[in-house]
């Protein structure tokens, strides 16, 4: 039996054959593996983001590393902007695959594009304060306006009076 409390109709995500797709929240820790395999068999986002994510965070005994990579990078594909930012930071860590700090740019800058605010931020972040060669500085320091434009992450606000 499915208990409702752990599903929901996400109306940030596209409508699919007509319908909103019942879905997980992205980050829902107590769902069981097994029911995160099937809804993703059934070809759910969401189920697929969160599967990745916690085989990557060892929420599972399976550490199939390479498979949540393969997972996010097919998401990241169809254009999914969580399996964007995520493969991004598979990227930077090496997990998964190799540590490619262009290739995490890529993906960080297209899911920023599309208006993902974590994006935006990691970005941001990458370029600013780690200083990831890839990151465009001006596009960073743009997107860190939007940031605080916005009324996102106050801390944001000092880093800026320091540039």
């Amino acid at each position: 039996m499915m208990t409702t409390r752990r599903f929901y109709v996400d109306k940030r995500f596209p409508v699919r054959n007509g319908l909103r797709v019942l879905s997980i929240h992205p980050l829902e820790r107590d769902m069981d593996k097994d029911r995160l395999e099937c809804l993703w068999a059934c070809g759910d986002a969401n189920a697929g983001n969160t599967l990745a994510y916690g085989i990557q965070n060892d929420w599972f005994e399976d550490r199939n590393y390479v498979r949540a990579t393969a997972i996010q990078q097919l998401l990241a594909n169809r254009g999914d902007v969580l399996a964007m930012n995520n493969l991004a930071f598979s990227y930077i860590y090496g997990i998964g695959t190799r540590k490619n700090l262009r290739l995490a740019m890529l993906w960080l800058g297209k899911a920023a594009a599309a208006g993902f605010h974590s994006s935006i931020t990691n970005y941001a972040y990458e370029t600013l304060i780690v200083g990831n060669p890839y990151g465009d500085i001006e596009l960073a320091k743009l997107y860190l306006m939007e940031s605080i434009k916005h009324g996102y992450d106050d801390e944001w606000k000092s880093l800026y009076t320091l540039m």
